[in-house]
Parts: structure tokens; C-alpha cells; sequence
């Protein structure tokens, strides 16, 4: 599937060392994610089985909210898991991507694409920005057509809340 993709987010920061997130328009039940910092992450994730979406958004909230999240990107046929931890080490928050040949996720076959360590803070608000912006430019409707699945708004406005504080 070669989609035209429309970028609906702008890089965050120019600096290799911050993280750069972009969400492009959804089609036919596909939404391209990128994700930069020294290394880059780019696919287009699809909306079955779960909902990446809604997923990504929880897993930023329990990030801010001191605890772990996940959200898994369906890719077809690769998987690819978004970890979002504390490190108790250092008190910083980590996202890690995480690569596997198939959905199925085995324990042991995953490959770590892209790390990135820095506050909560740090770490949540590209994702917040990206998601926002796309949410500013795709009406309710044709992201549901898009995706058939409805844009996780409850949970972005949550997010913002966590962020605010």
C-alpha cells in the first residue's frame, strides 16, 4: 500500500537530541507515524486489530501519571510495541519502539528501533502536539471513515490535563 500521505504534524524541534513526532492524514484504515531523534522510526500503522490511537494517548496519560503504558502499532505484517517507563535508576521516562517479525509479539524476538530518555514531560509532548494538530486538521467524520474508528479525543483532552499540571 503506497498511499499519498499528508503530513499532519511539523517537526517539533530541529536538534537531533529532541523527539520529533509526526502523525500524517489516516486512509483506508492506514495512519503513518514517525518518530526522530538520533535514530528515526517511520510506518504506517494499521487501525485492526486494536486501536494504535487510543492506545498511544493512554500510554502517554500513565506515563505522566508515573506509571507504564503501551500502545502496539499493527504494521502488517511487522508489530511494533510504543513502551513508555519510568527508569528508577535515573528518574527519567524512556520510550522505546520496539520491533517484531509478526504481530504475535513473542517474548525474545523484539528489536529495539528507537530509544529516547527525558522527563515525562519531555517524552509525552511531541506525541500531545502531533496529536492535536491532527486532530485540528481531520474532521471527526472523515478521520472515522478514514480509520473506523473514532479519534480518541476523550482521552487527548485527559492528556492535556495531566500535561498542564
Amino acid at each position: 500500500m503506497t498511499p499519498d500521505w499528508r503530513v499532519a504534524d511539523e517537526n517539533v524541534s530541529s536538534k537531533a537530541d529532541r523527539l520529533q513526532v509526526s502523525l500524517f492524514i489516516p486512509h483506508n484504515g492506514w495512519i503513518e507515524i514517525a518518530v526522530t531523534t538520533e535514530e528515526e522510526f517511520k510506518q504506517a500503522v494499521s487501525y485492526t486489530p486494536n486501536d494504535f490511537m487510543d492506545e498511544l494517548v493512554m500510554a502517554a496519560c500513565l506515563l505522566m501519571e508515573g506509571q507504564e503504558g503501551l500502545a502496539v502499532a499493527s504494521c502488517e505484517p511487522s508489530g511494533y510495541e510504543f513502551r513508555f517507563c519510568k527508569e528508577p535508576d535515573t528518574g527519567m521516562s524512556r520510550l522505546s519502539v520496539v520491533g517484531f517479525p509478526d504481530v504475535q509479539r513473542r517474548k525474545g524476538e523484539g528489536t529495539t528501533v528507537l530509544t529516547y530518555r527525558a522527563s515525562a514531560a519531555q517524552v509525552v509532548l511531541p506525541f500531545w502536539r502531533a496529536l492535536r494538530n491532527l486532530e485540528a486538521r481531520v474532521t471527526a467524520i472523515d478521520y472515522r471513515e478514514a480509520m473506523r474508528r473514532e479519534f480518541p479525543s476523550a482521552g487527548l483532552e485527559r492528556l492535556s490535563q495531566l500535561l498542564s499540571k
